[in-house]
């Protein structure tokens, strides 16, 4: 029996949550008798991450420092949500290429190195672009980590519910 983790804005607006809940619905549907289970993409850490050299803080600049400590805080949320033997892990969705007003380039880099370092393919379905921004620091983090999951090869695919032009053009 073939086992898919489900990552979604399971705490977010109900259209996310009806995303999420109907593309589960349609992976059965197509696939059957599937075991599945469900991540929050949106998990909030409040715990403080201590690094320890300052070395490493003399060559990072201020928003890698915090981007790199996010990550690693949700890459270790995700380790311990993510089953390791799953077959697939589908993003169900969500406006998640978003930078000026959400960062969700950590969790999503912290989710593609889960994802490569456990070997599981990826599918990232129905995701929102809000465009792109070659200034902001966010959006090139996203644009890293989309590319990162590609050149890796454990993306199979990407859909988009909006802004395709965005995707195909500045993220891919």
């Amino acid at each position: 029996m073939k086992k898919i983790t489900f990552v979604g804005l399971y705490s977010a607006n109900i259209g996310d949550i009806v995303i999420a809940d109907c593309t589960e619905y349609l992976f059965k549907e197509q696939f059957g008798n599937i075991l599945s289970e469900k991540v929050d993409l949106n998990f909030q850490n409040r715990n403080i991450l201590f690094i320890k050299t300052l070395k490493i803080l003399r060559k990072l600049s201020l928003s890698k420092i915090r981007f790199l400590l996010l990550k690693e805080s949700y890459k270790r949320h995700y380790e311990k949500q993510i089953d390791k033997n799953s077959d697939l892990i589908v993003i169900v969705g969500g406006g998640i290429l978003k930078f000026k007003y959400e960062n969700f380039a950590p969790k999503l880099v912290a989710l593609i190195d889960c994802a490569e370092k456990n070997n599981i393919p990826v599918i990232m379905n129905a995701i929102g672009v809000e465009g792109f921004s070659k200034e902001n620091i966010g959006c090139k983090w996203l644009h890293k980590a989309i590319n990162r999951a590609i050149n890796k090869t454990i993306n199979k695919a990407i859909t988009t519910r909006d802004d395709i032009d965005s995707l195909n053009n500045e993220y891919l």
